[in-house]
This record gives structure tokens, C-alpha cells and sequence, in this order.
């Protein structure tokens, strides 16, 4: 069965890209799809989740609109925007278009809601002095979906209030949505489109995404399971223990190997399904189900393991710092992360 990529893009880029996709060759399926604006992308998103392998954002604020938001389902994905040397490139095309283009008064709309220097001309001044991509990481990072949600409209203002001033001439576009309010007001624009290279490298770069992940699903997971209090750790607490483990695992319907030792319960499953028991390391039901049960706080700790030994090892660890984080603990290699069962 071949991979599925949706590409989810705006309704400006909707033809374009569609020629683009017409003319490469790609071993998958792909769909394309539109959204409105950027509050509503998370529920494109969310409508094909389920039966998508990975998804071709256009533009790197849409991607992260996607992921300010929390999803039951994620997929790998990447954003479709074009890169720094192609906007360099479009300077370059702009001025060779016209030799007496002033820079100062082209103005590149994504830096518009980042600070005062959005010209072109402070863009290449820029690209001498530092690399610009980790400072426009580090913006968009610091954003919480409400922000994201208000960058069109932001960035639509500021290039009306430019345009009106007679202080621009042109508007080099990443944010192609704000394109119909650009034409409504008669404010000139140029959208360097990506090239079909640039499509399909991000589209080998997803399906490479894609069989990692599926071999990381696939990783061995040792879960251990033992009473908070040591002097409830005893046999009779950990055959209950073991019993509602088993009784979690039937009825989420899940196929596990669980055992008792003499000092704690563990099952033995996969990445894929611990993601499912955590919600992907944001909750931990089974804590909270043994807990419901026994009446006494259970440290639960997650183990992954390029083979089944290193998860036994990882597993031992997680439950250790279980009991010291007060929470549900994985740990992964030499890196732990907390999972707070009490959510």
C-alpha cells in the first residue's frame, strides 16, 4: 500500500501547486487539499489525520498553526515554503527586472509581525551579518495559537498602511492568503512559487519521515509497575497489580506480554501503543486506572529500547524516577521524559 501525503495549501497556491504535483513523479498518494486562514487549518488538519500518512504544509506559520493546537492524531509533516536562497533569488529577479528598484521599499511580508526591518534591503544586510532562519525559528516558537491566528491580518494592515503611505512599492509574498486583500487595495506583490525540485525533495523528505516513524512505532516498550510506598510492595500487592494490568490491557483491547516478578509488574509493547496508553507521553492512563483500582499511588514507568534488553535496562530506570518525579516516568536511551498520571 503506497504512502499517503496530503498537501494542504491555501486557496491562492491550490492550482499552481497542482501543476507542479501534475508534472513530478512521485511513489505515493497524494491529495490536495485548502484552507481558509490560519484558525481553521488545525481542522483541515484534523478531517484527514486519520487516513494520511503525512502532510505538506504550505508555509512553515500554517505548519505551526497545525501544531499549536493538540491533535488525537499526529503525522509527520513538513512545510512547503520556499527557501532562503529562492527569496534571494527573487530579490535578484526583481532587480534584474528593474535595475532601479530601490530595496528599501520592497518589503517581505513574513517579517512584517517580527520587528521594524521588513525591507528587502535589510534582508540581504541581514543574511551577511547572521544566519536569519534560527531567529525566525525561535519567533515562531515563542507563539501560541492565538498569536499565529492573528499574523494575516497583522501583516495585511501594516502592507495597506505602507501602500497608503506611499512608502512601498511591492510586496515579496510567503503568506499567500493575505494575496486577495493585497489585490483589493491595488498594493503590488510577487510570490516566488517553489520550483518542482523543491516539491519534490520535500516530498522524498516526507516519505523518508514516514519509514521512520514506522520503525519507531515499532520499537520495543517494557512498562514496570510498582506500589509508590515500598513497604506495599509486597506479593499479594503486586499480583493486584499484574491482575489490573491485565485487565487494562483486555480492555483497551491490546495484545501485551505481562508478567510478575519478585519487586514489580511489567508488560512488553510498542512505541506505537504507548503513545496510544500516553496520548503520546501527555498522560498515563494505566497509572490512573491501577490507581482507581488499588486505592494506593502506583509508580509506572516507560522503557524504549532499540532491542527488547536496552527496554528491559530504560524500563527499570523510568520506574526509579517514577517515584522520584512523582509521575509517571519514560525514559529513552539516557533521556527521560515525565508522563504526570495524575492528568
Amino acid at each position: 500500500m503506497k504512502t499517503r501525503i496530503i498537501v494542504i495549501t491555501s486557496h491562492f497556491l491550490h492550482n499552481p501547486i497542482r501543476e507542479i504535483l501534475s508534472r513530478i513523479k512521485a511513489d505515493c498518494e497524494i491529495k490536495l487539499v485548502t484552507y481558509d486562514n490560519f484558525t481553521n487549518i488545525p481542522e483541515v488538519y484534523d478531517t484527514y489525520a486519520a487516513d494520511a500518512d503525512a502532510f505538506l504544509i504550505s508555509g512553515k506559520i500554517a505548519m505551526y498553526a497545525i501544531k499549536a493546537v493538540e491533535h488525537e492524531i499526529m503525522r509527520p509533516m513538513v512545510s512547503l515554503d520556499i527557501d532562503l536562497a529562492g527569496l534571494y533569488k527573487s530579490i535578484l529577479d526583481l532587480l534584474l527586472e528593474n535595475r532601479n528598484q530601490d530595496l528599501k521599499r520592497v518589503v517581505l511580508d513574513f517579517l512584517i509581525p517580527i520587528g521594524n526591518e521588513i525591507t528587502a534591503d535589510a534582508f540581504l544586510k541581514e543574511l551577511g551579518i547572521r544566519p536569519i532562519s534560527p531567529l525566525i525559528e525561535r519567533w515562531i516558537n515563542s507563539l501560541d495559537s492565538a498569536q499565529i491566528q492573528a499574523i494575516e491580518e497583522q501583516t495585511i494592515q501594516k502592507a495597506i498602511h505602507l501602500w497608503n503611505q506611499d512608502a512601498i512599492d511591492l510586496v515579496i509574498c510567503q503568506y499567500s492568503n493575505i494575496i486577495p486583500a493585497l489585490e483589493e487595495h491595488g498594493i503590488a506583490y510577487f510570490y516566488p512559487y517553489p520550483s518542482d525540485i523543491r516539491l519534490e525533495g520535500l516530498i522524498e523528505e516526507l516519505l523518508c519521515k514516514v519509514e521512520l516513524e514506522h520503525m519507531h512505532a515499532n520499537l520495543p516498550v517494557v512498562i514496570n509497575a510498582v506500589p509508590y510506598d515500598s513497604e506495599l510492595c509486597n506479593s499479594d500487592n503486586l499480583s493486584l497489580i499484574d491482575r489490573y494490568i491485565k485487565e487494562f490491557l483486555r480492555k483497551n483491547l491490546m495484545e501485551c506480554t505481562s508478567y510478575k516478578s519478585k519487586d514489580h509488574c511489567s508488560a512488553i509493547t510498542t512505541v506505537q501503543m504507548m503513545d496510544h496508553l500516553t496520548g503520546r507521553c501527555r498522560k498515563c492512563k494505566l497509572s490512573i486506572y491501577l490507581e482507581a483500582k488499588l486505592g494506593f499511588k502506583v509508580a509506572v514507568g516507560y522503557g524504549i529500547g532499540i532491542n527488547l534488553d536496552m527496554a528491559i535496562k530504560n524500563a527499570l530506570s523510568a520506574s526509579k524516577e517514577a517515584i522520584f518525579a512523582g509521575g509517571s516516568f519514560t525514559v529513552k536511551e539516557s533521556k527521560g521524559q515525565p508522563i504526570n498520571g495524575a492528568l
